[in-house]
């Protein structure tokens, strides 16, 4: 992640109160690779095993739940958690269709 999208990211939660536990360099190293690989379509099994690894560092750390700040990590993320996952592309288009229709 890059720091313009973590500024953004660290910001607008702040504002709601909710704190960030940050991936480590060598996890956010990873995460990039394990993002170009399914980019590219190269979907591997450990790949899924060092998000879960990532995951559960952070949550060793205090984190509360995770954010799936990239398009690619659902494809990847188990489907069954233990924790609290959030989407933010779909979060943000819920909020797109929720203010959508109630301007209409």
């Amino acid at each position: 992640m890059d720091n313009k999208a973590l500024n953004f990211l660290t910001r607008n939660l702040c504002d709601y109160d909710i704190d960030m536990v940050i991936p480590k360099n060598g996890d956010i190293k990873k995460l990039g690779t394990i993002i170009m690989d399914t980019i590219a379509g190269k979907n591997k099994e450990e790949n899924s095993q060092t998000i879960q690894d990532i995951a559960r560092n952070l949550l060793d750390q205090g984190a509360e739940g995770i954010l799936e700040s990239c398009t690619e990590i659902p494809l990847i993320f188990p489907k069954q958690r233990l924790v609290p996952v959030f989407d933010t592309l779909e979060i943000l288009s819920e909020a797109v269709l929720k203010k959508y229709y109630l301007l209409k």
